[in-house]
């Protein structure tokens, strides 16, 4: 299990991100986990709080992501 850095997750789900790819392609492969900690940090940039959004990414996918897993990253 390799743990993922929140960075990883929120440029594979900003298509504007230049790592995009790759780090869409290192969710895909599976056996990675991200730290609880992280969710919170990718909820946080998603949401910017009293800002309001900071990004455009699909806040629904992040939702389903938290709520149902993937079973090709683990949540520890």
């Amino acid at each position: 299990m390799r743990p993922l850095d929140s960075s990883v997750v929120m440029a594979s789900m900003h298509e504007a991100e230049p790592h995009h790819e790759a780090c869409s392609a290192l969710l895909l492969q599976g056996g990675r986990a991200l730290y609880v900690h992280a969710l919170a940090e990718v909820f946080s940039t998603l949401t910017g709080g009293a800002q309001g959004p900071r990004v455009g990414a699909d806040l629904a996918h992040f939702a389903a992501l938290v709520r149902e897993g993937d079973p090709r990253v683990e949540a520890v």
